[in-house]
């Protein structure tokens, strides 16, 4: 550059509003980081899910808890044997006939 060369006075206004906008941007991401999250979006979700029941209205799997919380599975030898077969019917009519693979 030449001895007493000076930018352009609508380019050093350009320049310090450029240097202006990025510092606020930075100052205001780094002040949302640091706030805390809101309650409601650190709490589980308390709907109800999804409830499967046998014919007598036994329970027997939920995807969630009166509480909130998950729920477990029920055990394959405490569930309705007409429910089983029932799943196996609409997933794979030929399940029982093939030995894991249906080609």
């Amino acid at each position: 550059m030449r001895k007493g060369w000076r930018w352009p006075r609508h380019l050093r206004a350009g320049a310090i509003a450029s240097v202006a906008f990025v510092a606020a941007a930075s100052v205001g991401t780094v002040i949302w980081i640091l706030l805390p999250l809101p309650e409601s979006a650190t709490l589980p979700d308390r709907t109800a899910g999804v409830r499967i029941e046998d014919r007598n209205g036994t329970l027997l799997r939920s995807t969630r808890g009166a509480d909130g919380s998950r729920m477990q599975w029920v055990p394959y030898g405490e569930m309705d044997p007409d429910l089983i077969l029932a799943f196996v019917a609409v997933e794979d009519r030929r399940f029982w006939d093939h030995r894991g693979i249906d080609t």
